[in-house]
């Protein structure tokens, strides 16, 4: 999809259409979750503190994320690319892989099309048709022989854009483009290629031994795997129906906070978030993280499994509350409360969609579920700030930062 948080928004509200809009949290420490394409040409894009883009582009407009909202076009999106062929691997809320090697026939048009690809371009063309009629919304897609180059062919000709590579042409069209679009190539990694001479894909390809013997020394065997990619390799197959993997939500505060019943607060109204998601997934979850990164950007995780798989909060936030106050029990400071936090946050990992309870825990597991079942219902008709529990509402004012 297409700056997706930033179009959903501007679909929905005509007046930020054709403005620079970008998506997430509003104090000092807010950050961008996406960013529209009129936003971009200022050098605004996700992930950066929302300071830094507010100073890049003055105008923009900002807005708070809607994360139910895109979450359910997500799964609109879903449900088009599924009518074109059963094998969708989603990868994120708004990306996903198809296999149409199976259906290809079916779409074809009777014209001559001996690899495929002619029938592959009109099932990229249909999907954006129907993605803008049915959603309001633009993609892009990428139709090549395996996903890596698909991922590449998908990027090339945003927004709204459709871009074919054949195997043949695979090589000279990766050949000019910077060694970051090989998957895995993040940043830092990027900076050691640049150290020695590589900045595109072509000039690793041609690498001279000495070079390669260096890179060698510094990424291992996943050299190789970038080298494929470079001749437009990749062996991986689209698993369809992926399950999701995790559910998470991760707040940002305005100030560093030591307040430990205050981030129980903020735990527990993360916690409510995500057992709704989970539960509208119509999944279970069998362990809980929670993320804790204090003012000196120090990041730790801690993990706990549970003894069945839950969706209540009242399964899920006391292992979490144990585990901050855990961590807390070792961070004290002076005059009361514990280390200062800058972000906190939880995800639940280990997903299912089987139940699997035991019989003593029957009557309080019903009990749990009517009140999650009351819970949802109200958040339905009149969102997720209609009713909370009691713990959460000490919770400080913390940005919309999330992610899954």
């Amino acid at each position: 999809m297409d700056a997706f948080f930033a179009s959903v928004e501007q679909r929905d509200d005509p007046s930020l259409r054709g403005k620079p809009v970008l998506v997430g949290g509003t104090s000092g420490r807010g950050v961008v979750t996406a960013a529209s394409y009129e936003a971009r040409k200022f050098g605004c894009r996700s992930a950066m503190p929302m300071a830094q883009a507010m100073r890049l582009c003055p105008q923009a407009l900002i807005v708070k994320g809607r994360h139910g909202v895109y979450s359910a076009v997500s799964r609109q999106v879903m449900t088009i690319l599924e009518s074109f062929s059963p094998d969708v691997q989603p990868v994120s809320i708004d990306e996903a892989y198809l296999d149409c090697s199976g259906v290809l026939r079916h779409h074809a048009t009777g014209q001559p099309d001996a690899d495929g690809f002619g029938a592959g371009q009109l099932i990229a063309e249909q999907i954006r048709r129907r993605v803008r009629a049915e959603l309001g919304l633009t993609c892009s897609v990428g139709v090549a022989g395996n996903k890596f180059v698909a991922k590449v062919a998908s990027d090339l000709n945003k927004p709204d854009g459709l871009c074919v590579i054949r195997p043949e042409e695979a090589r000279d069209v990766l050949g000019p483009l910077p060694i970051g679009v090989l998957r895995g190539v993040g940043p830092h990694a990027a900076e050691k290629f640049t150290a020695l001479g590589i900045r595109t894909v072509a000039e690793l390809r041609e690498a001279d031994a000495a070079t390669l013997l260096a890179l060698t020394s510094q990424f291992g065997d996943q050299l190789d795997a970038w080298q494929r990619m470079c001749h437009g390799h990749d062996d991986r197959r689209v698993h369809a129906g992926e399950a999701q993997k995790s559910i998470g939500k991760e707040q940002t505060f305005r100030q560093d906070d030591g307040d430990l019943g205050r981030l129980l607060a903020v735990l527990m109204k993360q916690a409510e978030h995500v057992c709704r998601e989970l539960r509208e997934a119509k999944l279970l979850c069998r362990t809980v993280t929670i993320k804790i990164r204090t003012g000196d950007f120090l990041t730790v995780t801690r993990s706990c499994t549970l003894d069945r798989p839950a969706s209540s909060v009242a399964d899920v936030f006391p292992v979490a509350e144990r585990l901050l106050r855990e961590w807390g029990a070792g961070n004290r400071v002076p005059g009361g409360g514990v280390l200062p936090l800058r972000l906190l946050g939880i995800s639940l990992h280990q997903l299912t969609d089987q139940q699997q309870l035991d019989l003593f825990a029957a009557k309080a597991d019903e009990r749990h579920d009517k009140l999650d079942a009351v819970s949802d219902a109200i958040v339905a008709k009149f969102g997720s700030g209609a009713i909370s529990r009691l713990r959460s509402l000490g919770a400080s004012r913390p940005d919309d930062s999330n992610r899954r």
